[in-house]
C-alpha cells in the first residue's frame, strides 16, 4: 500500500463532534479521514463492523477509535482483522460517578476497568491527553510506555472561527473574571465562589457559566450565574468580554494528569489563564509565563492572585498575549490533527 495515500477511519458510537478525537477529525480535513458511526449495543455494533468490514471503506484505511468508545477496540480489532489506534484521551475509570448506591458505584467502577484494561491491551497504539496520563495509565494497567503516546485536546476552531477574537477588551473599568465548566469532583467551584464573596468590595466581576443550578451556594453580588445551554457565539461572547479565565480549583489528583478544555479555549481567545500550578499544564508552558499561577486551590489564594491582577491589569494582557502565542506555536487544531495522522500512519506502516 502507498502510504502517501493512506486515510484514516474514525470509529465511534457518538457523533464525531462529541468526542475530544473530533478535534482530529475535523482538523484533518475531507479526504484524509472518514467517520463511521456504530450503534451501541454489543449485537449491533457487531454487525456494524461486519458490513464494514465488507465495504470498501477500509481499503488503504487505518482504523482509530474515538474516545469515550474505548469498548470498541477490542471488538473491532477481532472483526476487522486490523491493527487500532486508540485515541483514550484517559482512561474511563478516571471519571467521578454520580451519588448512586455505593454498591453500583464499585460495580460500575469495576466495569470501567476492564473496559479501560482490554481496550488499552488490544490497541496496537493508545494516545492520551499528556505526558502525566502516559505514565498513569502505563503504571495502572502494566502497559508498556513504547505503545503510549500523547497528544494535547486542542479545540475545534470551527466552532468559533466566525469569532473576532481581535476584539480584546483592554481597558475595562472592572476586572472581569469568567469560569466555564461542568461543577464535577474536579472544578472546585465552592472554593472559587467563596473567592468571589472574598473580593465583593473590589473591583472585580464574575462569569460562572456551567450546567448546574448554583442556588446552594452563596457568591457574591457581582456574581453573574449562567446554567442555561449556550450557543459557540454566546460563549464565545463571554470570553472576548473577559480578562481573566479560571482553571479547576480543586485538590482532585487526576488535575495532576489532565488539561482543562478550557485551558485551550482560554489560549485561543487571548486571555489570562488563571489556575492552581499542576504538572501537565506546566509541561505545556515554554517559559512558564503563558499562564499565571495561584499557590493552591484554596479561596485565599484564588482572591490573593485575583487582587493583584486587578492592579496589574497590563500582566494581565500580556499573559494573555503570550498564552495565545503559545496556542499558535503548539496548539493549533490542523497541528494536532496532523501529529496524530503522524502517529497513525508511522506506527501501522
Amino acid at each position: 500500500m502507498n502510504r502517501k495515500n493512506r486515510s484514516i477511519v474514525f470509529l465511534s458510537y457518538l457523533q464525531s463532534d462529541y468526542s475530544r478525537s473530533g478535534v482530529y477529525f475535523d482538523g484533518m480535513g475531507e479526504g484524509v479521514s472518514d467517520y463511521v458511526n456504530i450503534r451501541n449495543s454489543l449485537c449491533s455494533a457487531i454487525i456494524d463492523l461486519w458490513y464494514l468490514r465488507r465495504s470498501k471503506t477500509l481499503y488503504n484505511k487505518v482504523v482509530l477509535v474515538m474516545s469515550p468508545s474505548h469498548k470498541l477496540t477490542l471488538i473491532a480489532r477481532v472483526i476487522l482483522g486490523k491493527k487500532i489506534i486508540l485515541d483514550a484521551g484517559w482512561a474511563l475509570s478516571e471519571a467521578s460517578i454520580g451519588p448512586k448506591r455505593i454498591g453500583h458505584r464499585r460495580i460500575r467502577k469495576m466495569k470501567n476497568f476492564m473496559i479501560d484494561f482490554l481496550s488499552f491491551h488490544s490497541a496496537k497504539i493508545v494516545i492520551l491527553e499528556s505526558e502525566q496520563e502516559v505514565k498513569y495509565i502505563s503504571k495502572r494497567f502494566f502497559i508498556s510506555s513504547k505503545k503510549l503516546r500523547f497528544v494535547y485536546t486542542g479545540l475545534n476552531e470551527s466552532n468559533f472561527r466566525d469569532s473576532d477574537i481581535s476584539l480584546m477588551p483592554s481597558n475595562n473599568e472592572r476586572l472581569q473574571v469568567l469560569f466555564r465548566g461542568k461543577i464535577n469532583d474536579e472544578a472546585g467551584i465552592s472554593n472559587i465562589l467563596s473567592a468571589t464573596l472574598m473580593l465583593e468590595s473590589e473591583p472585580i466581576d464574575f462569569f460562572v457559566l456551567t450546567n448546574k443550578d448554583l442556588s446552594e451556594y452563596n457568591s457574591s453580588k457581582h456574581t453573574k450565574i449562567v446554567s442555561s445551554y449556550l450557543t459557540n457565539d454566546q460563549i464565545a461572547n463571554f470570553y472576548i468580554r473577559s480578562d481573566v479565565c479560571l482553571g479547576q480549583f480543586s485538590d482532585n489528583e487526576r488535575l495532576g494528569r489532565t488539561i482543562p478544555h478550557k485551558a485551550f479555549e482560554s489560549f485561543y481567545f487571548s486571555k489570562c489563564y488563571l489556575t492552581p500550578r499542576k504538572s501537565p499544564l506546566e509541561s505545556m508552558c515554554v517559559e512558564q509565563n503563558e499562564m499565571f499561577f495561584t499557590e493552591s486551590s484554596n479561596p485565599s489564594d484564588l482572591a490573593k492572585s485575583l487582587l493583584f491582577l486587578e492592579k496589574n491589569r497590563e500582566l494581565v494582557r500580556e499573559t494573555g498575549r503570550r498564552g495565545r502565542a503559545l496556542y499558535q506555536s503548539k496548539l493549533r487544531q490542523v497541528d494536532l490533527a496532523k501529529l496524530v495522522k503522524q502517529i497513525c500512519l508511522e506506527e501501522l506502516g
